[in-house]
């Protein structure tokens, strides 16, 4: 009862959340050879995950097309509808 109030992914409430991601980005930015410019997050579930990828996609490239199986995640086409890309379904 003592957290039921909140939210068990917050890293401001749980400040060991907040150092495991930030070592889980620094991970990935020296995995994939990354520069102090470099950051990122972690996301909790599908759809979330799926809206910031598409969201920071339609910033830094712009709208465009995302190309999918007819059997990709509902959350796909939740983030194409969110950020106003066109899906093409194959």
């Amino acid at each position: 009862m003592k957290y039921v109030h909140s939210n068990a992914l917050n890293p401001v409430v749980f400040n060991s959340l907040r150092v495991i991601e930030n070592e889980v980005v620094q991970m990935a930015i020296n995995l994939f050879n990354g520069d102090s410019n470099c950051v990122g997050n972690i996301t909790s579930c599908g759809t979330e995950s799926l809206l910031l990828a598409m969201k920071t996609y339609r910033d830094y490239r712009g709208v465009g097309d995302v190309i999918m199986s007819t059997a990709g995640h509902p959350g796909i086409n939740k983030g194409c509808d969110y950020v106003g890309m066109n899906i093409v379904e194959v």
